[in-house]
């Protein structure tokens, strides 16, 4: 696999991860895995009608690479340090403002990557220029 592809692979997931914890940390808290990848598979995900007695409702299918272990991982390469265990459940704490440096490093400081409004769909993020 080139290089180059898979570091543009790795950087769109971290702008994307980046983006949901923007709209998911609105104070100084843990935050579960689990709740990160809910709200990561909406976001990233296929959307697929499902039929219940109730209607049609839409789930995502979630890509193969997208579960708690790489979220733990990019959490951590971007600089999340602080982690709990809690009834088998992991959590890490989150803040406003680191999240915030966070996505400005991983911008360059190009805020209009992270715009929450464009031609880019439900998450707001947009492609790296090559």
């Amino acid at each position: 696999m080139d290089l180059r592809f898979l570091e543009d692979i790795t950087e769109n997931s971290d702008l994307a991860l980046i983006q949901v914890l923007r709209e998911i940390v609105a104070k100084d808290d843990f935050y579960t895995l689990n709740a990160i990848k809910k709200k990561l598979v909406e976001a990233v995900g296929e959307p697929r009608e499902s039929r219940t007695k109730e209607g049609v409702s839409i789930d995502y299918d979630a890509p193969r690479w997208l579960n708690n272990d790489w979220i733990g991982g990019a959490l951590k390469r971007l600089g999340s340090k602080q982690k709990r265990k809690r009834a088998n459940i992991k959590e890490y704490r989150l803040t406003p403002s680191a999240v915030e440096s966070t996505a400005l490093r991983l911008v360059g400081g190009d805020t209009s990557l992270l715009s929450k409004t464009g031609a880019t769909g439900a998450t707001g993020i947009k492609a790296l220029p090559a």
